[in-house]
């Protein structure tokens, strides 16, 4: 099957990811008011292709314009050490609601076999966050 537009495409990589507008929105820094709005209409470009397509782990060509059909699956990874010693009931204790959604979602896909390179992205942001907040120990 082809997706025609943009928002076709957008929608199709976001579905396959399992991922709703919403945890999009978390992931890419793009409203998911705009992510809807994409996804309806018939739109051939967006200033936000960069964005979503890093966020989805699919090329920006793919997305842009349907070019590059392997890459409409995600890049399947294995957990890597340093996910496998992630302290997770640290992170969830530490984590926004928000957070522990985006978590939960990324644990079970690890579970699953599903993990991507944009789930192990989306853990280092989050340690990222979380570990700016915490005060030093000097």
């Amino acid at each position: 099957m082809t997706d025609e537009t943009l928002g076709e495409r957008l929608k199709a990589a976001r579905e396959q990811r399992r991922l709703d507008q919403v945890e999009l929105a978390f992931r890419s820094g793009v409203s998911q008011a705009t992510i809807s709005a994409l996804e309806k209409r018939r739109s051939v470009r967006s200033k936000y292709t960069g964005q979503l397509a890093k966020a989805l782990g699919v090329s920006y060509e793919w997305l842009a314009s349907g070019v590059s059909e392997s890459s409409t699956r995600p890049h399947l990874v294995e957990p890597s050490p340093e996910v496998d010693n992630l302290n997770f009931e640290w992170l969830m204790q530490k984590a926004t609601p928000r957070t522990q959604t985006e978590l939960r979602r990324i644990i079970n896909a690890a579970v699953e076999g599903r993990l991507t390179e944009s789930d192990v992205v989306a853990i280092a942001a989050i340690v990222d966050r979380i570990t700016e907040r915490e005060p030093s120990k000097s």
